[in-house]
């Protein structure tokens, strides 16, 4: 009778330790599933977190370029836009003669620089605005013309969104007719509006020259021919002091009358204030 008590007891226990074995399995197995609920619940929570303050970042930065772009024309805004929503550069290319370039070598920072770094300020960012320039030296609108020189834009390693062209007339001025300019300057667009569709084009004057004659009449003629043509011209001359005023001398070189510092600045501030931003609107041919 002992015999089957002990027995008994041995099962009951036995029982007992399969009955209580399993009950902590079960139990660590609603732990187990619930902390993952909770943990896939706090994934999820902080998943929404930050697409929340992603969204709200992207309604703040879509807000700041409304901003920015109230009042410019909406081929330029939506360039702008896309480019900041995208994480792109804006690309800008000064094209011209040595008067763009501190031809001299003599330290200046020129005004493609100075623009790049106003822009970028302005727009409150490092890298948005990218400005290059293409300075041809003393080669005339002719030489570059024949030469084709002016290919060479679509060798850069990233197309231009804008180009700005100085057509030359600091080096033609004395050497080549201003209808020869004209022509030269409207077979160079015609190329670029055909290879450079998505390109924005401007053309604008060299600087002024002190107590000269005959190039403020070049330049005004040059002038017209671009505003007829449709295409936009950045008109600086207006910021610069009289040809006939010794004020000018602070911003040009009495000697070789290139931009001093304070004329690259004068120039850059120009394009950024007014001429540039304020202006980005149609492209048109010349003719």
């Amino acid at each position: 009778m002992q015999k089957w008590a002990a027995i008994a007891s041995v099962v009951i226990a036995i029982i007992f330790v399969i009955l209580g074995n399993s009950y902590y399995q079960n139990k660590l197995e609603d732990i187990a599933t619930s902390a993952q609920k909770n943990h896939q619940q706090m994934v999820e929570e902080q998943q929404e977190r930050e697409a929340e303050a992603r969204a709200f970042k992207e309604a703040e930065k879509k807000m700041r370029i409304d901003q920015l772009t109230k009042g410019l024309s909406p081929e330029i805004g939506s360039l702008i836009t896309n480019k900041i929503m995208d994480n792109e550069e804006i690309h800008i290319v000064a094209f011209g003669s040595r008067v763009i370039n501190d031809s001299q070598n003599e330290g200046l920072i020129p005004w493609p620089e100075l623009l790049e770094l106003t822009l970028n300020d302005t727009y409150e960012t490092k890298t948005l605005f990218h400005v290059e320039t293409m300075s041809y030296g003393h080669l005339t609108s002719l030489q570059v013309l024949h030469e084709e020189r002016y290919k060479e834009v679509l060798e850069l390693e990233q197309q231009p969104d804008v180009l700005i062209i100085e057509p030359f007339i600091w080096n033609d001025n004395g050497e080549v007719n201003v209808q020869d300019t004209i022509i030269s300057l409207e077979l160079m667009v015609e190329f670029f509006e055909t290879e450079l569709e998505n390109t924005f084009i401007f053309v604008q004057p060299a600087p002024p020259m002190y107590q000269t004659l005959f190039y403020p009449q070049y330049v005004e003629e040059l002038k017209e021919a671009v505003e007829a043509s449709g295409l936009t011209y950045l008109d600086h001359w207006p910021d610069w002091p009289d040809i006939n005023d010794e004020e000018l001398l602070t911003y040009l070189h009495e000697d070789h009358r290139m931009p001093t510092q304070e004329g690259h600045e004068l120039w850059s501030n120009s394009h950024c204030n007014f001429s540039l931003i304020n202006n980005l609107t149609n492209k048109g041919d010349l003719g």
